[in-house]
C-alpha cells in the first residue's frame, strides 16, 4: 500500500528502536462515506429501495459483493445481501474506487511485516464477509513475532495452510477485460447495465469451480 511503502522510505530516519508493520491485501476504498453509500444504491437496488441501515459491504473472494445491513429496527438484527460482481453497472467505479488506489500496484501489500486479507482464504457457499477465515502471510521474523503474540493472548485461531493448484492467469485476465468497471477507469467499452442477476449467479459459482 501506499502509506506503507512511504513510511519505508523514511523508516531509516525515525530512530525508532523496532518496527512492527501490519497490513492487509487490496480492500475497498471508497473516496468519502457518501461514496460508498451511491455505490450502493447504484449497485444493490434493494438496499435503496427499502431505505436499510449498511454496516459495511466488501468485495468478496466468491465473486460477490456481500453488503451487511441492519435488519429491522433492532442493531443485533442483521442479514446480508449478495450482488454478483458482474451484475454490477458499469458506472459504479467511481463511487467504489478512491483515486489513490489507481495509482497503487500493490495489491499484496510486499512491504509489511505480516498481511492479513481474505486473498486466497476458503469462502463457504453460506460464509458471511465478517465470518469467514482470512489469510495470513508471515515475511518475516517480525511477522512471525506478531503472530506469535496474539496467539499466546488467545486473539487468533490458525486454520489449515493454504494450498492450491492449476493456473489461473487466463481466467483472471479475461474477467479483468471484460470487466465494466476497469473499463469505465481506462475509458475502454463500457456497458451501462450489468449482466442479468441471474446469469451474474451463474457465472460467479462457474467461475469457482
Amino acid at each position: 500500500m501506499l502509506g506503507i511503502e512511504a513510511f519505508r522510505a523514511i523508516q531509516n530516519e525515525l530512530s525508532l528502536e523496532e518496527v512492527y508493520v501490519l497490513g492487509t491485501n487490496c480492500a475497498d476504498n471508497s473516496p468519502t462515506p457518501e461514496d460508498a453509500q451511491e455505490f450502493l444504491w447504484r449497485s444493490v437496488p434493494s438496499i435503496a429501495d427499502e431505505n436499510k441501515k449498511v454496516l459495511g459491504y466488501e468485495f468478496m473472494q466468491d465473486f460477490r459483493v456481500h453488503v451487511k445491513y441492519e435488519d429491522g429496527n433492532s442493531a443485533t438484527n442483521v442479514s446480508y445481501e449478495r450482488m454478483p460482481y458482474f451484475s454490477l453497472p458499469g458506472n459504479v467505479a467511481k463511487f467504489a474506487i478512491a483515486e489513490s488506489c489507481l495509482a497503487c500496484f500493490d495489491y499484496t501489500n510486499a512491504l509489511a511485516d505480516v498481511v492479513v486479507g481474505y486473498m486466497g482464504a476458503p469462502l463457504g457457499s453460506d460464509s458471511n464477509m465478517d465470518q469467514s477465515y482470512q489469510t495470513i502471510t508471515i515475511r518475516n521474523s517480525r511477522g512471525a513475532k506478531m503472530i506469535q503474540y496474539a496467539l499466546d493472548a488467545g486473539r487468533l485461531e490458525l486454520g489449515p495452510v493454504a494450498s492450491g493448484s492449476g493456473s489461473h492467469e487466463k481466467i483472471a485476465m479475461t474477467t479483468v477485460a471484460s470487466d465494466n468497471i476497469v473499463q469505465e477507469m481506462i475509458g475502454g467499452d463500457m456497458k451501462v447495465q450489468g449482466m442479468p442477476r441471474f446469469l451474474g449467479e451463474i457465472m460467479a459459482t462457474v467461475i469457482r469451480s
